[in-house]
């Protein structure tokens, strides 16, 4: 069901984020800039824009899973349009922020 693969792409993306989170402390993720090289620098930002998209998705993903756990749960029209409408919310909320996170004004290569 969808409900189980948004879950398991949820629980993945999570493992994968963490992991990727320890990789960036190894290249200096919380030291000062003035303690860190230059290809540590651009190894953190490659890494760093790879989290920041890895994290987006896996708060969509848990947001839409708990939105289809919900439509398993409730009955009523009612709650239903509502959970539909909170679907709705997160797809277009999301979209914008995906859009600004893959055309951002500096390239990765420029900053």
């Amino acid at each position: 069901s969808v409900l189980c693969l948004l879950t398991f792409g949820e629980l993945n993306g999570g493992v994968v984020l963490t992991v990727l989170n320890c990789v960036l402390t190894h290249y200096g993720a919380g030291r000062h800039v003035i303690l860190l090289t230059l290809p540590d620098i651009e190894k953190l930002d490659l890494i760093g824009a790879v989290c920041r998209f890895l994290y987006m998705t896996c708060l969509f993903t848990t947001k839409i899973s708990i939105c289809a756990l919900y439509l398993r749960l409730f009955m009523e029209r009612r709650d239903r349009i509502i959970v539909w409408s909170m679907v709705a919310y997160n797809i277009l909320f999301n979209i914008p922020l995906f859009f600004g996170l893959v055309f951002r004004c500096s390239p990765i290569q420029g900053s």
